[in-house]
């Protein structure tokens, strides 16, 4: 049996409510369970969505994780071997707008 170890952050502006790992799983503490991802049909980026004061918001995974391990103050971000759903700490890179536009 393989054992994998997970590395949880809070979320910034939801400390008290969520925890995204460095393997991009989003947690909920205040349900107890991981959040359901949604793959947004467009784009086919990884979605996870947050309740709070009667209010819901979706929130892409990548941005989650960078956020949460690298800096919050990124903008951009991109997946390094093209799978917009592999949101795996060691799959992102930060992308500034000089190289964004040069794409």
């Amino acid at each position: 049996m393989t054992t994998i170890q997970l590395n949880f952050r809070r979320v910034a502006g939801f400390e008290d409510r969520y925890i995204v790992s460095d393997h991009g799983e989003v947690f909920s503490l205040r349900r107890g369970r991981l959040l359901k991802p949604y793959i947004h049909p467009q784009v086919g980026h990884v979605y996870v969505q947050f309740n709070w004061n009667g209010k819901s918001r979706y929130f892409r995974v990548s941005d989650l994780v960078i956020k949460a391990f690298v800096s919050h103050k990124v903008k951009k971000v991109r997946h390094k071997d093209g799978n917009k759903t592999n949101n795996h700490l060691s799959n992102l890179e930060i992308i500034y707008e000089m190289e964004n536009n040069v794409r």
